[in-house]
């Protein structure tokens, strides 16, 4: 079911009527119809068109079908409103493809009568290969062959706002109601209802029947049916508590490894260490006196050598700052020659005040520094001379050297002091690296949090299982009783034939739709894990264990450590990600002909994810894929990745002065 043109008139921002052409060429490969446009311009009609034309009331994209009237009232053209016309309408032609070979040709029209802006009437038209279809005028008629070609909550797989779906990558959105959906796209639902239908005839057969036993015959079997469906629930309970009890378990091991190899240990390292610290230190301590003791004799020279050190530094800033003082009393002296001749009266015209001002300000910053000068204090270095420290350096040198040659206690005080002061770095490094008491006790207490909730839940495992036996023996007895009651029965020997070929049939239809189940969804994970691993952008191999909930078909993964990862931890782009590539995964399994509808494509979409949603999920996406965008969305650049695939593009230009939208072929400039 492909699109082939939808038709405004007097709808939203469209005024009159306002065609636009949707077929592609499916042979060529171009499959993308791009719509472009500003906010406001129509982007968002567009898709309220195609589902209020559909489903009406039952649009998904109506939050309160109570105000459906209200709504549509809001709905008809301004410009057309103030002009008297009280007529709006939205009309969308299809491609039907049959399973036999060839298509038919189907369109569908639903008209709205104002009387202001209140809705007074509504008018639906199908028409099929041209000729109109009289019954479908009826609304609950026209919503069940709509509902056979696609379910409501089917639609929101192929028609849907970019930005929220990310929605479905909420875990609470993935629950029963949304697997009876998918079920829908997958044709499960379709067996399910086999499977209850062949129930409904067997309880009419029973009535057909005066034999009590042949009823007594089909209250076990129906007790059977419950008891066999409370088993299911039972037991896919007991599944869910075993995962989470597993999770659980790995949570409890890695805490428990913590506390016994990482916490426990640094509660004795820790006190060793710190004595350990404390007699480092008092042995620094040590080497300072003993070296002190041993330097005594040689210590007034070894403190006089840095500090002549000292001097000779000091000597020569001063001489430098003495040459640089009379370089700037040279320059203060051009400056005033300078001045002077400012003040020459043989200067025609003679200067005004002003501009010897000026001018005197000039020269004295270009030939005089204006910093001043700091004062350092002056040395009388005439009492030595260069020779005189020279020899005096040489001499507290020899001395020094004396010293060292002396004393090789000092080499070892030395070589201690050094290994002491190492060693009190690297304990210092451990005792950091150590946890703290509090960081223990918080773990501890973490701990028997978990196993305070791993004895709650092995409790309610131990209830889930009773419950389960306890079913498996009702199962069983009945079954018995079943037995017993069949070798009873004696007439309507054709019913009790029937009967237990029906039974036979649901037991297939039932081992099937088990199969069924499991094969659609290993087919929706296999498709989920292939474009989703092309489109996030994670390194290869970063999400692994898929997984996938055979009801509510909510996919799960874990990280490169084994850990789940929860969809709330996903950012907005990687949860629209997610929810894009399990819409992509159902559409393919589906093997439903249907096109796609994306608004808002790109929606919190980073610059990378944006470049894979081009070059990976649009072009094959669908055989028609209808995009709404505006400018920032998908950009001239990024229209050119898609042109290969683009049969049609369109641009909606808001036209203000007129109160409408005006189509035009192309897109952004």
């Amino acid at each position: 079911m492909y699109y082939t043109e939808i038709e405004f008139q007097n709808f939203g921002s469209f005024y009159g009527d306002v065609k636009i052409p949707l077929a592609v060429d499916f042979e060529s490969g171009r499959n993308i119809i791009l719509i472009g446009g500003e906010n406001g311009a129509g982007k968002s009609t567009f898709l309220d068109g195609i589902n209020l034309v559909l489903f009406g009331k039952y649009a998904p994209s109506l939050k309160n079908r109570n105000q459906y009237h209200e709504i549509i009232g809001k709905r008809l053209n301004n410009r057309a409103f103030f002009e008297g016309k009280r007529k709006s309408s939205v009309k969308v032609s299809f491609l039907l493809f049959k399973r036999k070979g060839g298509h038919d040709t189907l369109t569908v029209k639903r008209e709205w009568h104002f009387q202001q802006r209140r809705v007074m009437d509504e008018n639906i038209t199908v028409t099929i290969n041209g000729f109109e279809q009289e019954q479908y005028k009826d609304s609950i008629e026209f919503q069940n062959f709509i509902n056979r070609l696609i379910p409501v909550d089917v639609s929101k797989f192929f028609i849907f706002d970019g930005e929220k779906v990310r929605r479905l990558a909420e875990a609470s959105n993935m629950n029963e109601a949304m697997g009876e959906a998918i079920g829908d796209v997958l044709n499960i639902n379709i067996h399910k209802k086999l499977h209850d239908t062949l129930e409904t005839i067997k309880e009419q057969m029973a009535k057909e029947t005066s034999s009590k036993s042949m009823a007594d015959l089909l209250e076990l079997s129906g007790k059977q049916h419950r008891s066999k469906a409370a088993l299911q629930r039972f037991e896919k309970d007991r599944k869910k508590l075993l995962a989470e009890n597993e999770s659980l378990l790995k949570e409890i091991k890695s805490a428990t490894r913590w506390v016994s190899e990482y916490g426990l240990p640094s509660t004795k390292e820790r006190p060793l260490l710190e004595k350990e610290l404390e007699e480092c230190r008092a042995r620094l301590e040590e080497n300072e006196l003993e070296a002190l003791e041993n330097t005594t004799e040689h210590l007034p020279f070894m403190i006089l050598m840095p500090i002549l050190q000292k001097i000779e530094k000091r000597l020569g800033e001063e001489e430098e700052r003495a040459k640089s003082e009379k370089v700037r009393e040279d320059k203060l002296e051009q400056a005033n020659k300078a001045l002077k001749i400012l003040d020459d009266s043989s200067i025609i015209p003679p200067l005004l005040p002003e501009q010897k001002s000026c001018l005197s300000s000039l020269l004295m910053d270009i030939l005089c520094d204006k910093k001043v000068s700091e004062k350092i204090i002056s040395l009388h270095y005439e009492v030595l001379s260069h020779v005189d420290r020279q020899y005096l350096t040489e001499e507290i040198g020899e001395e020094i050297e004396k010293a060292r040659q002396n004393n090789p206690l000092l080499a070892h005080l030395k070589k201690s002091y050094i290994e002491n002061q190492i060693r009190i770095e690297e304990i210092k490094r451990i005792l950091k690296g150590l946890p703290t008491g509090t960081q223990l006790t918080q773990q501890e207490k973490a701990l028997e949090n978990l196993l305070e909730k791993h004895g709650s839940l092995q409790q309610k495992l131990e209830e889930i299982n009773g419950l389960v036996q306890e079913c498996k023996d009702e199962i069983k007895t009945l079954q018995e009783e079943e037995n017993q009651l069949k070798k009873e029965v004696s007439g309507n020997e054709r019913l009790t034939v029937q009967i237990e070929k029906i039974e036979k049939i649901q037991n297939i239809v039932s081992s099937y739709l088990t199969m069924l189940k499991r094969a659609k969804a290993n087919e929706v994970l296999d498709f989920f894990r292939e474009s989703f691993c092309e489109m996030i952008n994670k390194a290869n191999g970063y999400y692994r264990n898929f997984s996938i909930h055979e009801d509510t078909f909510e996919i799960t993964f874990e990280d490169p450590y084994g850990e789940i990862i929860h969809k709330d931890m996903l950012s907005s782009g990687q949860k629209q990600i997610y929810a894009m590539c399990v819409l992509s995964a159902l559409t393919r399994a589906s093997d439903r002909e249907f096109g796609v509808v994306i608004d808002t494509v790109e929606g919190r979409l980073d610059q990378t994810h944006r470049r894979h949603l081009h070059s990976i999920y649009l072009p094959y996406s669908s055989k028609q894929t209808i995009l709404l965008s505006t400018d920032s969305e998908i950009t001239s650049q990024q229209k050119a990745m898609l042109n290969p695939k683009i049969a049609r593009s369109y641009l909606l230009i808001d036209n203000p002065t007129h109160d409408q939208v005006d189509v035009i072929e192309g897109y952004f400039m």
